[in-house]
């Protein structure tokens, strides 16, 4: 996207209820621009309805709450690694939470930095 200095605030901008200033907005967008599919839209929407619980909560909360474990036992990965989660309901959601973030994350730089599925590099063009 091309977005020009003076106008960062009405993409961004929290304050100013720039249109992609929440993750939920970004998700959507990702989604609907085709580079994320389906399954990585619904594991995002997750991820961030967990970190709201967390962040926004007035009382102390932890990955041991009834609704935060629910939803973390609703991620994809129990069904994509049952090596290491053969059991959905015993699932911890802690772990289940975390390994997510790391999978999306590692997918994330292995594109950026062009390394193919075989190991193979494929040259990428640096980020302006």
């Amino acid at each position: 996207m091309r977005i020009d200095k003076d106008e960062e605030s009405r993409f961004f901008g929290g304050a100013q209820n720039g249109f992609l200033a929440t993750a939920s907005a970004k998700i959507t967008l990702a989604y609907a621009v085709r580079l994320i599919e389906k399954p990585s839209r619904d594991d995002l929407r997750i991820v961030n309805r967990v970190r709201n619980i967390f962040a926004h909560s007035m009382h102390q909360i932890d990955f041991k709450h009834p609704e935060v474990a629910a939803m973390c036992r609703k991620l994809s990965l129990v069904q994509r690694r049952s090596d290491m989660f053969p059991d959905a309901a015993t699932a911890d959601p802690r772990s289940l939470y975390w390994n997510t973030c790391l999978d999306f994350f590692a997918a994330w730089q292995f594109q950026r930095r062009g390394i193919q599925e075989d190991g193979t590099i494929q040259h990428v063009a640096p980020l302006d």
